[in-house]
């Protein structure tokens, strides 16, 4: 008697599925922000549409932030007890998260399985494992991403478009890669990316009507959007250039934030002017020459491989690492759960190394192994003092660089010039 494949599958599936749900559902009071989702599900459930006032939700500083498509989103989870909705939430973000590593690995091919997977344990597993625990819908926004780039790399630029709008409509970071379209002169993609995130950004509307709609995204700006650092009084540090800058040249009111006990990190007392304006410069230079080395490439008439790999294959998974790593060190705000968005560096990046540079393999180890023992540093007082002091943007600032040089190695490897 012969099996069918596809049916052993399916159910492999569903018992995982199921698996998951249950230990979702065992571990839900532990769930830090999905509490905020589904209670805000629920208010709406119950006729009121006032997203971002302080009581739709818990209260700060557990209110709900995200834009109003991702409330429709999640609204089913409304009707359902905490434990199970929870479940469901936490087992569709493990498959998607198990699903997507497959994807990437497949896609990418690197060179060293072990050394590649050690690579991503060391520098995006916690992180994820933290999103994952939390509940947070950053992580499906970085699934969706790393969704859209893989379709990008399979030259499914439908898919690919459609995919990072939908992120984009949760949370604006992955629009940040419409400019490396722009300088890559993907312009289907650009183009694409601008169209579904209209419709995706306008779908409230079937519901709210226009102008409630409106009203909305406004009170969402002014409550969210607008005020970084008085969201990160109520929240955790900022690890992009702006907060790690303002800690190092400048005193920071610690009494003013809901967790008081950072130390103070300056080795200068700048006055805030000066040190928002060296912040702008740096955010600026950072987010400046990676769009430049992007813009520099230019695909070959022949498509030549490159150690095996093609060279759309190469260039986008060093797009990627650019965009991951400027975004999170640009900002605006970025904090550890932010860091789930390495995942897709971890994924992209060592293939380029193997590749193009492999000297820089023992470098990004490194970072790894640093980043795997700063988290394994026991005590709260040593963890808030290895954030203030910048730790994790020191870590995002070697990633950085990694990106950029095997990036232009990549260019150099392929001969990039116009004819």
């Amino acid at each position: 008697m012969h099996r069918n494949p596809t049916l052993s599958l399916v159910a492999t599936a569903a018992l995982v599925a199921l698996a998951l749900f249950f230990i979702g559902r065992h571990f839900c009071h532990r769930s830090t922000d999905f509490i905020v989702y589904h209670l805000a599900a629920k208010s709406f459930l119950a006729g009121r549409t006032d997203l971002y006032s302080e009581t739709f939700a818990l209260g700060p500083p557990m209110q709900y932030v995200y834009q109003p498509l991702f409330l429709l989103m999640v609204l089913p989870l409304g009707w359902l007890p905490f434990a199970d909705a929870f479940g469901i939430w936490f087992a569709t973000l493990a498959l998607a998260t198990g699903h997507l590593l497959r994807l990437a690995y497949r896609e990418w091919r690197p060179l060293r399985a072990g050394n590649y997977w050690l690579i991503v344990l060391t520098i995006a597993a916690v992180p994820v494992l933290y999103a994952l625990r939390t509940g947070n819908a950053h992580l499906l926004v970085v699934l969706l991403t790393l969704a859209g780039i893989v379709a990008w790399s399979r030259k499914r630029i439908w898919a690919a478009s459609l995919l990072l709008a939908l992120a984009g409509a949760i949370k604006v970071f992955p629009l940040l890669l419409f400019p490396f379209f722009v300088v890559r002169r993907e312009w289907k993609l650009a183009l694409r990316l601008v169209l579904f995130s209209c419709v995706f950004w306008a779908l409230p509307m079937v519901y709210f009507g226009p102008r409630q709609t409106v009203a909305l995204y406004q009170s969402w700006y002014d409550t969210v959007a607008r005020d970084v650092q008085g969201f990160e009084r109520l929240h955790q540090l900022d690890y992009s250039l702006a907060g790690t800058t303002r800690r190092w040249l400048s005193h920071v009111d610690y009494p003013q934030f809901r967790d008081k006990d950072y130390p103070q990190a300056n080795w200068l007392d700048l006055p805030p002017r000066a040190v928002r304006a060296m912040a702008r410069v740096l955010q600026g230079l950072v987010l400046g020459f990676s769009l430049l080395l992007v813009g520099l490439w230019r695909e070959p008439r022949a498509e030549e491989p490159v150690g095996g790999v093609s060279w759309n294959h190469l260039a986008i998974a060093t797009t990627a690492s650019l965009f991951v790593t400027s975004q999170l060190l640009v900002g605006p705000y970025t904090i550890f759960l932010y860091l789930s968005a390495w995942l897709i560096l971890a994924l992209t990046l060592p293939v380029v190394v193997q590749h193009c540079a492999p000297r820089l393999n023992h470098w990004l180890l490194a970072i790894g192994v640093a980043n795997f023992l700063i988290l394994a540093i026991p005590g709260r007082s040593n963890r808030r003092a290895l954030e203030a002091y910048g730790a994790f943007s020191v870590l995002g600032i070697g990633l950085w660089l990694i990106s950029m040089i095997a990036g232009w190695k990549v260019l150099q490897a392929t001969r990039f010039r116009k004819d």
